[in-house]
């Protein structure tokens, strides 16, 4: 939720942008509305349009130009030009068959966060979740937290595992503005207790904001490895401003 409107607000702030797509929340809506009456291309819904979108921000760097707006008017005018190549970014964030062990997974998350989870838990976190997201999303979230987890052996970690890290260690965080998987939010919950912390949030970066080449994020990174008492300067973040594919 707050990724996808980050996304939003950054193409409303970019006059070129906001020429060119309008009001892009209303554009989102209006799309994952028609293609879930009447789905594009034998098959291509609103499911596939959120799902999209998301692996679109997961892979998203602001020394490219973003084609998340230019993707959902694509959809939206059934433009397969756009459309193919949109997915040709999406097939590099999708990991291949068999790379992941589930198996793992679920005994990560059946530990590590299915135990905060119960039902009354989740309609308090999705409380004011847009439509869009809450019907592609909830029942894969509840069914990886909750009904995978009801029979899964699990070890039970003590109650300090679940409070937030308190240190005075030097610490750096980087975090991409347009990450749907560990989104700022998140970030910014984790810095609150350490004490001496600096946060540096990428715009326009998804998932990847120092593993995909980003010049800025490597240097950062390296200094605060070789000198993690120095302050960090950060001043390079501001030399790249999020563009967007245009029509």
């Amino acid at each position: 939720e707050g990724a996808l409107a980050r996304v939003f607000d950054a193409c409303a702030d970019d006059p070129a942008c906001n020429a060119a797509y309008g009001d892009l929340d209303a554009l989102f809506s209006e799309t994952y509305l028609r293609v879930k009456a009447r789905p594009i291309f034998g098959g291509f819904d609103h499911n596939t349009l959120v799902r999209s979108l998301y692996y679109l921000m997961q892979g998203s760097r602001a020394d490219e130009p973003s084609i998340i707006p230019a993707f959902i008017l694509a959809v939206k005018n059934a433009d397969r030009t756009i459309m193919e190549r949109a997915y040709a970014l999406i097939d590099g964030e999708i990991p291949p068959s068999g790379t992941i062990s589930e198996g793992m997974q679920t005994l990560i998350n059946c530990a590590d966060e299915a135990p905060f989870l119960s039902e009354a838990e989740l309609a308090k976190f999705n409380d004011g979740v847009r439509v869009e997201i809450m019907e592609v999303f909830s029942g894969s979230v509840r069914a990886q937290f909750l009904e995978q987890c009801q029979n899964w052996p699990r070890v039970e970690l003590g109650s300090e595992h679940y409070k937030g890290v308190v240190s005075d260690i030097p610490t750096l965080i980087l975090n991409g503005t347009f990450d749907q998987v560990t989104a700022l939010e998140n970030a910014q919950l984790a810095a609150d207790s350490l004490t001496r912390v600096t946060l540096i949030p990428f715009p326009g970066y998804g998932h990847w904001p120092h593993g995909r080449g980003n010049p800025c994020a490597i240097a950062i990174y390296s200094l605060f490895l070789t000198d993690p008492i120095r302050p960090v300067d950060s001043s390079c973040v501001a030399t790249t401003p999020i563009t967007f594919l245009l029509p």
